[in-house]
């Protein structure tokens, strides 16, 4: 009997490095972003063989992520998030994205400004 399986893959507080605003002086450097990532996809095949080749690799994930916004230049974070989200649905087996976007500088003060958003295909 098929066991229907909703399975969620999360990645938190992951620090990554792009370029991002639409002020002068945020186009000339790198800024942190910080995600916070959830990704639905079904985990019985990984859970039943144990095989790294069956499950969501999430190092694989992290480093895709990281060579994908090293030289992306994005004026705001709206744009950002699509794209980020394009990007792994291009690339990892999910159904759906909980991704929750945030600049810990953008404000100074200790504030972060951010931005969550949910896609699926």
């Amino acid at each position: 009997m098929a066991v229907e399986a909703k399975d969620t893959l999360f990645i938190q507080q992951l620090a990554l490095k792009t370029y991002i605003g639409v002020y002068a002086h945020e186009k000339k450097i790198k800024q942190t972003v910080i995600l916070d990532l959830s990704l639905d996809y079904d985990s019985q095949i990984a859970g039943q063989s144990d095989c790294l080749g069956d499950a969501l690799d999430y190092a694989a994930l992290v480093n895709s992520l990281r060579v994908f916004l090293a030289d992306l230049h994005c004026h705001l974070l709206e744009h950002l998030a699509e794209k980020i989200c394009q990007h792994i649905f291009a690339t990892f087996p999910c159904s759906k994205i909980n991704l929750s976007l945030s600049k810990p500088q953008a404000l100074g003060n200790g504030a972060r400004v951010g931005l969550k958003v949910e896609r699926r295909r």
